[in-house]
């Protein structure tokens, strides 16, 4: 139709779109003289059919749910109804901050939370559904397009389906808005939303989106003052395009194209937005607070953090993938730094050999990357022994490392490998666990969040395994309540990460803390000495998203900062004393962390894509480039 044809009653103004499933014009009211949107549907369905739906949706009442104003079935059959005009960009041609991320998958959770409410589901998210517009709306307002025509009364797990829809735009905008990898305090939620079986996904759309969020910047970063190169004569400040650092911002690395809309019977989508900020480089990009400058001095771009001890040398070893390039500093005497030597280093060194790297792991003599999805190993390790990296064979798509005495995991492809010894010499799949997110090996006992619910298996000595038994220790070999395959561990029904070291296990469910197993040293943080067969609550922790035991010490990153407790001779626990706490203890002087490693006498953090570390320094662990003094307080490790 041209601008100035009369459809029921509209007069039409300008065609926005047409296709093979309907057509969409920008029309005027006939005696309002309000402007609307038109669509028309190229096919017909039963009216009752149709009418129904219109009423379903029309009748949802939300402050981010776009109105409906008239809709109606031509004589001929055509059927058509009109909605709000929106100003805005549709989200496929805008590439949001990260704290616009935030923001815009909270309303729409929101929204579609609403939309459940009423017994219905929408079928169909995606960045060409949502538009970001600059004019704030009732305080911001989210719409599905195509809700009319797309939604359907359903039962819950199709409703469920909506969320894993959510997480999977939510994962695209992710890769967009960043040049790093997305964290994997980020992907864990983003995995567990799309879960396969619905029932291991969030409760709600809402909470998929809290979730999320804790991962997320709560701000944007400030961007300095510029500082005058010649004089102080006021000059024009530099625009947006020609302050930002093209490497910033890359384009989505996901195969094949966005899904594209069925838009018959669309409605508009709309997100109350600011303007997408500048990120300026140096500034933190992946932090859940206030980002700032990187110091000039300290190693930057850190992504995944290690920290392990020998075995016979008694030293420790930390390494970190930093702009993924691996780095390793501390002891050496097993040629754990990759550096083709025996000498320690307190400083970082980088490891020749390994790009690409996304995660690392290091311990006992022996250190692992992830590189390109292959998996290098160097060290004393059981496949190899290299003072330089190695291939492991038998492996490909690796996604994560653990390294312990006797045992090496690793994830690949969803699936979880295990060897060591002799029994197992070669990487062997774990049977019965599928979707397998994170995976963590020490003294015997694995365990693993496989489709979001959290596993154990091994020695269970302390109760380390997590189902209510316990058994003598006797040497890590299995006995009559040690478990030879994964077992559930009791009363978490699912879980986000786990950690296991030392006869001591730990989980992070629904943003909250949970500990079983070995307690000496209070590594539990229930405020006993007690060991405990399932899992144990900590008190006054909330919104954690990292979580490592060592089996001494146990150490968290929560929505306030990070929290260590159990054994603490070396001032491992980072609250500037060297006595053992039963009970969390806030570290101090610590930015925004996003992750945390437990070497039992040394731990570090992210902290602002920046590693800090605390501890016992006799092996140069802390990376300071000194090894005379431990510290009780962070450290920020050097550049190499």
């Amino acid at each position: 139709m041209q601008p100035g044809h009369v459809f029921a009653g509209y007069t039409i103004i300008a065609s926005q779109w047409a296709d093979d499933v309907g057509s969409r014009y920008l029309v005027e009211h006939p005696h309002l003289h309000r402007r609307e949107i038109l669509t028309i549907a190229a096919g017909t369905s039963r009216g009752d059919q149709f009418t129904s739906r219109v009423q379903a949706v029309a009748a949802l009442s939300h402050r981010s749910l776009v109105r409906i104003y008239n809709y109606g079935t031509e004589p001929d059959g055509t059927q058509w109804l009109t909605t709000q005009q929106i100003h805005g960009e549709s989200l496929a041609r805008r590439t949001p901050s990260l704290v616009e991320i935030g923001s815009i998958v909270s309303d729409i959770a929101d929204a579609i939370d609403h939309v459940h409410s009423r017994g219905l589901s929408h079928g169909r998210i995606g960045q060409s559904t949502i538009l970001l517009t600059d004019k704030q709306i009732g305080g911001g307002r989210v719409v599905i397009d195509g809700l009319a025509d797309s939604a359907t009364a359903s039962a819950a797990p199709a409703r469920s389906n909506d969320q894993a829809d959510l997480a999977d735009l939510a994962r695209r905008l992710l890769i967009a808005a960043s040049p790093t990898p997305v964290p994997e305090t980020a992907e864990v939620v983003l995995r567990r939303g799309s879960a396969l079986e619905p029932e291991l996904r969030y409760p709600d759309c809402r909470a998929f989106a809290a979730e999320l969020a804790r991962t997320l910047p709560r701000q944007e970063p400030t961007r300095p003052a510029p500082t005058p190169l010649i004089s102080t004569a006021p000059h024009p400040m530099p625009t947006p395009a020609q302050s930002a650092p093209t490497q910033l911002r890359i384009t989505p690395t996901t195969s094949g194209a966005p899904r594209k809309s069925k838009r018959t019977i669309g409605l508009v989508v709309a997100i109350s937005a600011a303007a997408v900020a500048v990120v300026v480089a140096g500034l933190v990009l992946w932090p859940s607070g206030t980002a700032k400058e990187s110091s000039a001095s300290g190693l930057s771009g850190v992504t995944a953090i290690s920290v392990g001890s020998g075995a016979a040398s008694g030293g420790t070893t930390a390494c970190a993938v930093a702009d993924r390039h691996a780095y390793c500093w501390g002891d050496n005497s097993n040629g754990q730094l990759g550096d083709g030597g025996t000498t320690r280093s307190t400083a970082p060194k980088r490891v020749d050999g390994v790009s690409a790297a996304t995660d690392i792991a290091t311990g006992f003599g022996q250190t692992c990357a992830v590189a390109d999805g292959a998996l290098l190993c160097w060290g004393r390790g059981f496949l190899v022994s290299s003072k330089t990296p190695s291939p492991i064979g038998g492996l490909s798509g690796v996604e994560s490392v653990s390294i312990s005495e006797k045992t090496i995991c690793a994830t690949a492809t969803g699936t979880a490998y295990c060897w060591g010894g002799d029994d197992t010499p070669a990487p062997s799949p774990v049977a019965g666990l599928r979707q397998v997110t994170t995976l963590s090996t020490g003294a015997g006992t694995t365990c693993a969040i496989a489709s979001g619910a959290p596993y154990c298996w091994g020695t269970n000595a302390n109760g380390q395994v997590g189902d209510g038994t316990a058994t003598t220790y006797t040497d890590h070999e299995l006995n009559d309540s040690d478990r030879s395959s994964p077992t559930r561990v009791a009363t978490l029904g699912t879980a986000s990460t786990i950690s296991t070291r030392g006869g001591t296990s730990c989980a992070v469910a629904d943003g909250r803390a949970y500990c079983w197993g070995r307690n000496d040293s209070g590594q539990l943080g229930d405020g006993s000495t007690r060991h405990r067969s399932t899992p144990v609550e900590l008190s006054g922790l909330s919104g954690v998203t990292s979580i490592e035991t060592s089996g001494s010490n146990t150490c968290v990153v929560s929505g306030d900062g990070v929290y260590c407790w159990g054994a603490n001779w070396a001032g491992q626990l980072g609250d500037g004393s060297t006595g053992d706490q039963r009970s969390p203890v806030k570290v101090d002087g610590l930015g925004t962390a996003t992750a945390v490693s437990v070497g039992g006498d040394v731990t570090c953090a992210i902290v602002e894509i920046r590693a800090e570390c605390w501890g016992d320094n006799r092996s140069g662990a802390l990376g300071d480039g000194s090894s005379s003094t431990s510290s009780s307080t962070p450290v920020t490790v050097i550049a190499p």
